[in-house]
């Protein structure tokens, strides 16, 4: 009797299998040719095919976060014509919190990249002043002299290096210029935070 059930159970078990591969198999195929014949009726014609004659260029695809590069159409008649002429001045017109918010990013993105300039000028500068000599007094005729190329090296890195900082100082300068000019127009100084 148990042989009995166990044998019913294996072949139960091996026609389910059997079946469920012959169902997926169908299904598969069946598939297969729907998606063909999709294919097959797609209209290609209507797809943009886009090459570097055809791309199109304007000022439209691409989106600058902050200041507005044209006024935008309004349905206020007056209104519209005013914004247009507050957009072209420029300094009229008056910011929201993501212009605001844009400005401060753009000065401490500058800052950022001007301090990391400086630090790559500092550590080749540190490099250039190692000294390759055993005698001493060679290695500083070399590094102090004009005439030769380690020592213009070090001098024309060290100007580098002047001019780097005082760039950042003018940047951090421009910052604070900013931040007073978001407080002097009634900005919420929180939108100079990051």
């Amino acid at each position: 009797m148990k042989r009995l059930i166990g044998l019913l159970a294996v072949l139960l078990l091996a026609s389910g299998v059997g079946w469920a591969q012959t169902v997926q198999e169908l299904r598969l195929g069946d598939l297969a040719r729907k998606v063909r014949a999709e294919r097959a009726g797609r209209n290609l014609s209507k797809v943009p095919f886009f090459t570097n004659e055809t791309l199109p260029g304007g000022t439209g695809g691409v989106s600058f976060v902050g200041t507005s590069r044209a006024a935008a159409p309004t349905e206020g008649g007056e209104e519209g014509a005013e914004g247009g002429t507050a957009a072209a001045g420029g300094e009229k017109q008056k910011c929201d919190e993501a212009c605001w918010r844009g400005k401060f990013s753009e000065k401490r993105n500058a800052i950022s990249t001007a301090q990391t300039e400086l630090d790559i000028l500092q550590r080749q500068f540190n490099l250039a002043r190692t000294q390759y000599y055993q005698d001493p007094n060679q290695a500083m005729r070399d590094q102090y002299s004009n005439t030769t190329a380690g020592g213009r090296e070090l001098q024309q890195l060290q100007q580098q290096i002047n001019d780097k900082q005082a760039q950042i100082q003018r940047l951090q300068q421009e910052l604070s210029g900013l931040e007073d000019q978001l407080r002097r127009e009634g900005g919420n100084p929180g939108w100079a935070r990051p």
